[in-house]
């Protein structure tokens, strides 16, 4: 029996989608405040300045697993994107970088995962516009009866992908980026300027290259 293989390119993505692109990728865990600082960096800053450019970004999922909560906050995200499309996806977010703290380790401490599941589905609902019961059924357990005794959730796989291709890349730690496709010592203290300094000789090269 064949191994199994995403449906899609795997990641969420934004912006440009010609095969001219720079693409911008990032290794992005959901509980890592540094994380947060160049996801809000991105969004709200070098995505909107480069609206319309040559310029592709694509979130990758990069879970950290002694934050035992971020396995269950990337499940959330992959699943809203599975319920909702990637406009959800990107919402949902949004949001929940938002309100990160929520879900730091003391604040999660003393919560079921059920408990977990039912903040992270408040978040979808309200700002993602995904029904809170549809994102807790996708976190719950998958059938017993059909999938065995430990049969993880209704997006287990999805993330087995996300985490097999963070590996093979060598990518352990976030925020982690690449640039068309190699890894990229950047920072998750720049801003615009500092971006703008990479990517606007790589997007010239890349118009050059169209107009040539």
């Amino acid at each position: 029996m064949a191994l199994p293989v995403p449906t899609r390119e795997l990641g969420h993505s934004i912006g440009a989608a010609g095969p001219s692109a720079v693409h911008l990728a990032a290794f992005l865990d959901y509980v890592c405040p540094y994380s947060c600082k160049f996801y809000k960096t991105m969004r709200r800053e070098v995505l909107p300045h480069y609206k319309g450019k040559d310029l592709k970004f694509t979130f990758h999922h990069q879970v950290q697993p002694w934050h035992p909560q971020s396995t269950i906050t990337h499940e959330a995200g992959l699943a809203v994107g599975k319920l909702g499309g990637e406009d959800a996806f990107w919402c949902f977010s949004d949001a929940l970088y938002e309100r990160q703290a929520d879900f730091f380790d003391e604040n999660v401490w003393g919560m079921t995962r059920p408990q977990v599941a039912a903040a992270l589905a408040k978040i979808a609902d309200s700002a993602a516009g995904v029904p809170a019961f549809e994102l807790e059924r996708m976190l719950g357990m998958q059938l017993v009866e059909v999938h065995g005794p430990n049969p993880g959730s209704y997006v287990t796989q999805d993330l087995k992908f996300a985490v097999k291709y963070a590996r093979q890349l060598g990518v352990h730690v976030s925020p982690t980026t690449t640039l068309n496709g190699l890894v990229f010592d950047s920072n998750s203290a720049w801003g615009l300027h500092k971006w703008a300094g990479v990517l606007d000789p790589l997007l010239e090269s890349a118009l050059s290259r169209v107009d040539a």
